[in-house]
């Protein structure tokens, strides 16, 4: 189809592992089926600006929560020490856990050094913590995500690909700005809806001229939250990019996982030698 290709970028998309932002889509749909008219849809997988991703609720836990658990161990030995639930203790509010504790310590400096303790792991997970406020952390600390995308990149993390805007923007060379590819998140339009897109268009505007039930669709497939919003092309990946995109989610997709030999069984091995 003219216009749409297999590594075609569309943006204004929905998902539900994304609720609140506009998501792009890559679509993975072989090039041959598309050009040949032989799908009746096409498969993308969602793609994320890299920079809002790591601040949504399922990123920033991907990311995040051995750091987050590492903290929380500090707060177990104070439940252990004065005989607390530490279960209760995370899933306390802050307001609660303070209350819990000069309610149960004696000593002020007991109780100041286990709200200080509790305080670095709250910092980083407390209940009703928003897309900004998740923001605010990564900006204090950016190792995990620094280290997390140094994993993606040295294909250590199977299910996310980091596309950079210099794969898919022409004359743009930047490749510190772009998406995340969640290559465990595959999605898809009809081909109706793809004719329309490199067609009349899918905007807003739209709504006004369908019935309630085609608007209804839409809108629950494509972001028209606004009157300037639109399902549009952002642009279309270059090789070899395109190719090492498909190869990654071959690999993640067709992933065989095992629940293999650790380093205890290999040290066992070897010392029965």
């Amino acid at each position: 189809m003219k216009g749409l290709d297999q590594g075609t970028v569309l943006f204004g998309l929905r998902s539900d592992k994304y609720p609140g932002i506009p998501c792009y889509g890559i679509v993975i749909t072989a090039s041959c089926d598309i050009s040949n008219d032989k799908v009746a849809k096409l498969c993308f997988l969602i793609g994320v600006d890299a920079r809002r991703w790591f601040c949504t609720e399922y990123a920033y836990h991907q990311v995040y929560d051995t750091k987050i658990e590492n903290l929380f161990k500090p707060v177990e030995d104070m439940c252990r020490k004065f005989s607390l639930d530490a279960n209760a203790i995370r899933n306390f509010a802050p307001e609660d856990v303070y209350a819990v504790i000069e309610g149960t310590l004696e000593k002020e400096s007991d109780q100041d050094k286990f709200k200080r303790v509790y305080q670095s792991y709250a910092d980083y997970c407390r209940p009703g913590m928003d897309d900004e406020a998740r923001r605010l952390i990564i900006q204090q600390d950016r190792k995990p995500a620094l280290t997390f995308l140094t994993e993606i990149g040295a294909e250590k993390r199977f299910h996310f690909f980091y596309l950079p805007k210099a794969a898919y923007l022409k004359s743009d060379t930047r490749k510190d700005e772009g998406l995340m590819v969640d290559l465990q998140e595959i999605g898809a339009i009809s081909m109706y809806d793809a004719k329309q897109i490199v067609g009349r268009g899918i905007d807003n505007l739209l709504l006004a001229r369908e019935n309630s039930e085609e608007s209804a669709r839409l809108c629950a497939q494509f972001w028209l939250e606004g009157r300037e919003d639109f399902v549009g092309i952002e642009g279309e990946i270059i090789s070899p990019w395109r190719e090492h995109l498909m190869q990654r989610f071959a690999r993640d997709f067709s992933r065989i996982g095992l629940d293999g030999a650790t380093n205890r069984d290999y040290e066992k091995l070897l010392q029965s030698v």
